[in-house]
């Protein structure tokens, strides 16, 4: 399994992902329309198909997460959950 950040390099797989998995690449969060094809995050890979991915925004010093997505079973949400700790610990240093 490989881990990375969306970059400009994978931001297209990473859209198709979540407009097949969440029918759409806008939501909405407390009445704000959210555009997922321009948010931070981090992605698992297994070969070349995506197996866990999550997103999320910082406002105000806040970690927010987006969505969050494992198409398998135990595996891929907690290195990605700790990659966004590692995130906001830098961002807060």
């Amino acid at each position: 399994m490989d881990m990375m950040t969306i970059s400009s390099e994978n931001r297209h797989l990473i859209n198709e992902f979540i407009s097949t998995h969440w029918f759409s690449t806008d939501i909405v969060v407390r009445g704000e329309l959210v555009d997922m094809t321009i948010i931070d995050g981090f992605v698992m890979f297994e070969k070349d198909n995506i197996i866990g991915l999550i997103t999320y925004r910082i406002i105000e010093g806040e970690c927010e997460i987006m969505s969050l997505d494992s198409l398998k079973e135990k595996q891929g949400i907690l290195p990605l959950r700790h990659e966004i700790e590692f995130a906001m610990n830098l961002d807060n240093k």
